[in-house]
């Protein structure tokens, strides 16, 4: 049995980084992939004509405009309109592999029943654009920040502790619907590809690594800075916060608790970080700086919904 895929890209004024990733697709065409949605999420920028360009040479694509600012809104409007069986989620900056499409379809054919709610992602590795790798002080626990996930060449369904990254993630669309779709009153950074992976775990469902389709994910310089991962950590920390209040509510006392306990922490690891200096504690450095902006993330927005 072959399914089909609708390859659905939200994009937000990065036209440039579009080119590349539609220019994928069209290299490297597959019969599984009934269409190409490029999802205009209110760019300003000449995205919409780089999607009518590409048009001309992709049959399959279709252009929609989401006027809604925001990753979840975006994501919500490509499901909706997309035709196939599966829902592929590509990152405007994200580049597919020769048979990745093909290998998608493959561990859905063999895994999935039809019935049972199933997330599957693929491998993300970093396509390095004007720099040559990661540097020296970047703690490998960090990695998967630049939306990496490299589990192997083999296929294989993810650990309790494992979860899939947005460049790269398919849900087929009759779950997306039974689930209710992305939250969006949740911001992005890893929180809404998460909402619907607990969603479907709730629902009995589980997560597939697809190792045999491999996706090549944007690392450019400026995600290589420290204060990069300072500033994502810092806002996965407010969306974490935001996440865990809408999958379980919890009471005054048990937030008053928590921000507690994070601003604790957060001073714990920003005084760790301080003083691991020198050449040789650069990762220790910081990861426990990253580890107290995501705490200070939480401080945020715990003090943001109690006072």
């Amino acid at each position: 049995m072959t399914l089909s895929i609708s390859a659905v890209i939200c994009t937000h004024n990065r036209a440039s980084d579009l080119k590349a990733c539609l220019e994928s697709l069209y290299v490297f065409p597959s019969s599984s992939l009934v269409e190409v949605l490029v999802v205009d999420n209110a760019s300003t920028d000449n995205t919409k004509a780089v999607a009518a360009a590409y048009a001309d040479l992709m049959l399959n694509l279709r252009y929609v405009y989401e006027a809604r600012l925001g990753l979840p809104f975006a994501r919500n409007c490509g499901w909706q309109a997309a035709s196939a069986e599966i829902v592929l989620y590509l990152d405007d900056d994200a580049t597919v592999t020769e048979g990745a499409i093909d290998a998608l379809a493959g561990i859905y054919s063999r895994k999935w029943d039809g019935e049972l709610p199933v997330a599957v992602g693929t491998r993300v590795v970093p396509a390095f654009i004007g720099c040559e790798g990661y540097p020296h002080w970047l703690h490998p626990d960090f990695i998967p920040y630049l939306t990496q996930l490299d589990l192997g060449p083999d296929d294989r369904c993810l650990k309790n502790a494992e979860f899939l990254v947005g460049a790269s993630f398919s849900v087929p669309r009759r779950v997306l619907g039974l689930i209710g779709g992305f939250n969006e009153n949740l911001p992005a950074f890893g929180m809404d590809e998460r909402w619907v992976e607990e969603q479907i775990k709730r629902q009995g469902g589980k997560l597939l690594y697809c190792g045999t389709a491999t996706v090549r994910h944007a690392v450019t310089p400026v995600r290589l800075q420290k204060k990069w991962f300072y500033r994502r950590l810092y806002q996965e920390g407010i969306a974490a916060r935001k996440f865990f209040g809408l999958l379980t509510p919890r009471s005054l006392v048990a937030n008053l608790l928590s921000l507690a306990k994070h601003s604790t922490r957060m001073l714990w690891h920003f005084i760790l970080g301080l003083f691991n200096m020198g050449a040789a504690h650069r990762q220790s450095r910081f990861r426990h700086l990253c580890a107290g902006f995501v705490s200070l993330g939480h401080i945020r927005a715990l003090s943001g919904d109690l006072f």
